[in-house]
């Protein structure tokens, strides 16, 4: 009588369905993922340029005017109430990556936008405006990231 050893392992019909399901749970994963890592783009994004804004706002306070503009005061005087004593800064400590061609750079690589004047469709009554591209790096595309 013939014995047949019976062999440890798996059949080939088990193995392919177990690639199947992890194939069906990377496809399920992979775009919540892809959006968890835009969320945190734009998220980060927005807190740069939170902090931008903190670093233009303590500038402005020590030199009486934004970043670019003639100071209108010296070191010490009354600026608004305030006794500006002389600058302080550094106002904004950068990672190497958020710098290129000497500028702030987004998530997306592209420098920010800055204006002491209102751009098209934001509200007026600001002291600066500070706004990302966004992933296209295209103005009024729909996906800026904005100040206001």
């Amino acid at each position: 009588m013939l014995v047949m050893k019976k062999r440890a392992g798996f059949t080939l019909l088990e193995l392919l369905v177990v690639i199947a399901i992890i194939s069906v749970l990377a496809g399920i994963l992979l775009p919540a993922l892809g959006a968890a890592r835009r969320r945190a783009a734009i998220a980060r994004t927005e807190a740069m340029i939170s902090a931008l804004r903190l670093a233009i706002s303590m500038y402005e306070t020590d030199f009486g005017a934004l970043p670019g503009l003639p100071p209108p005061i010296t070191n010490v005087e009354v600026h608004r109430g305030l006794t500006i004593g002389p600058p302080r800064g550094p106002y904004m400590e950068f990672r190497a990556e958020d710098i290129r061609d000497g500028g702030v750079v987004d998530f997306w690589r592209s420098a920010f936008q800055f204006s002491n004047t209102a751009p098209t469709g934001a509200p007026a009554g600001h002291r600066i405006y500070i706004w990302s591209l966004g992933p296209n790096r295209v103005a009024g595309g729909g996906d800026d990231i904005t100040s206001w």
